[in-house]
């Protein structure tokens, strides 16, 4: 897996934004003008010096992330049960559903049911380490 990480110092993507939610439904006529701009790295990127990008790969975590999508990950926000996290166990990287308990063990859970947890016991004497919190998942809706 290959990390990006974003400019010390971005310039701003600053963009056009609808002053109006979009429907999914019919249009609304009323929403046809730009009436202010958004910075997308003020969106995208709270901690900066703590984020980094990442591509998903696989399904199993399908249908909230799917292959191919950019990953947004902060390394500094909580990691409470049920966030999503980027983890290497045994040097190898998943995405899963990041469940703690008690008795010091973790279960990483897929979002795909056809997918198994993996669970690693508090005595577990393998390497795990939970590298940030996958906060945003951007997919091309094109391929």
């Amino acid at each position: 897996m290959r990390f990006y990480f974003p400019a010390e110092n971005p310039a701003p993507a600053i963009f056009p934004l609808y002053n109006e939610n979009i429907s999914a439904g019919f249009p609304s006529p009323a929403a046809d003008y730009v009436e202010t701009r958004i910075d997308l790295n003020q969106h995208l990127i709270k901690n900066p010096s703590f984020t980094f990008f990442a591509y998903a790969e696989g399904d199993s975590m399908s249908p909230l992330i799917k292959d191919g999508n950019l990953l947004v990950v902060d390394r500094k926000i909580e990691q409470p049960n049920g966030c999503v996290v980027l983890v290497s166990v045994n040097n190898t990287f998943c995405i899963k559903h990041l469940y703690k308990f008690a008795d010091g063990s973790v279960e990483l859970r897929p979002h795909n049911p056809k997918f198994e947890s993996i669970n690693l016991p508090s005595e577990f004497e393998g390497e795990f380490e939970i590298f940030g919190r996958v906060i945003k998942a951007i997919q091309d809706l094109e391929k």
